[in-house]
């Protein structure tokens, strides 16, 4: 059985209040919600701010028992030398990556690449807005992709 999870932004203000951690563990206590129910999200602008405070909230947070997802990986700026230090659980994959209606080679290889680097870092992958079957086959036909959200096939 899966558990149930909220996702959340952090913004730029939290990310620079040293006290972010313990504001979102009383937040969680206060609605009876386990941390690990709450995954707290990284917009690819906020990894690019301030490395060193980002890497210290974000194990602070880890630490509490949150969930830390990068959302919008592979979007513009996503950097691979802030992803072995970062204590994600989860990339979410941009959409941009799956709208396309052409076979890309070149996309194809990137998207099974992005995956296969993630399992092997115990990180889960999320694709996001799988909207039609091109999408879906892009990532479930190589049997990588964890979860596919938003997918809708039109009747």
């Amino acid at each position: 059985m899966t558990r149930s999870s909220v996702s959340c932004n952090l913004s730029r203000a939290q990310l620079y209040n040293p006290d972010v951690a313990n504001l979102y563990a009383e937040i969680a206590g206060k609605y009876q919600i386990a941390p690990c129910q709450i995954e707290i999200e990284l917009t690819e602008s906020l990894m690019m701010d301030n490395k060193e405070r980002l890497l210290r909230a974000m194990n602070e947070i880890k630490n509490a028992g949150f969930e830390i997802s990068v959302d919008d990986f592979g979007s513009g700026f996503s950097s691979l030398a802030l992803l072995k230090d970062l204590p994600a659980n989860v990339i979410k994959l941009d959409k941009e990556f799956l709208n396309t209606n052409e076979n890309n080679e070149k996309e194809q290889i990137i998207i099974n690449s992005i995956i296969s680097m993630a399992k092997q870092l115990n990180i889960t992958t999320v694709a996001e807005g799988v909207e039609d079957t091109t999408g879906y086959y892009k990532i479930s036909a190589k049997e990588y992709g964890d979860y596919l959200l938003e997918f809708s096939e039109e009747s």
